[in-house]
């Protein structure tokens, strides 16, 4: 006999249910005792904001502009606008969006011009709001490399242009 506490949400991993699944073929089809689950915890999800993902070209050219996507995730502060912001590496803000929250994920693009060569590591930050218990996952990172090569292209047609 297995006994789980939870609160019933799944944040990292595979589901729980398929882990069971998974379980019970690995055993045969037949499960090899019973797992209760005893539930901890308020039914409501706490308040919270995460930016979960950052999603950028790993590599771009000197003076291109990209678009750089991030995912945001909310739950408990619906109906609640925010300024979803893309800093630089020294803090320095390069762009924000307006966000009106609604539980679950959300997506939001913002628009960067590579202006210096080299590593650019790019943050998108929400501010914490004051009922939200975990604040470390408002902010999410990803890194840039910016080529100041120039591109050198032979054309080869069968015709002199």
């Amino acid at each position: 006999m297995l006994f789980r506490s939870t609160d019933g949400r799944s944040t990292t991993g595979i589901d729980p249910l398929e882990a069971v699944r998974r379980a019970t073929e690995a055993a045969g089809g037949k499960p090899r005792g019973p797992v209760l689950a005893v539930p901890v915890g308020s039914g409501e999800p706490p308040a919270d904001i995460a930016v979960t993902d950052v999603l950028a070209a790993p590599e771009v050219a000197l003076d291109d502009t990209v678009a750089i996507g991030a995912t945001v995730q909310s739950g408990g502060l619906a109906g609640r606008e925010v300024t979803v912001e893309l800093r630089a590496a020294d803090g320095k803000r390069l762009d924000n969006r307006k966000l009106k929250l609604r539980d679950g994920r959300q997506q939001v693009v913002f628009s960067w011009r590579a202006e210096q060569a080299g590593t650019n590591v790019l943050s998108v930050a929400v501010a914490a709001e004051a009922e939200e218990l975990v604040q470390e996952n408002n902010v999410a990172e990803a890194t840039v490399e910016v080529s100041d090569r120039k591109a050198k292209v032979l054309v080869i047609d069968h015709a002199p242009r």
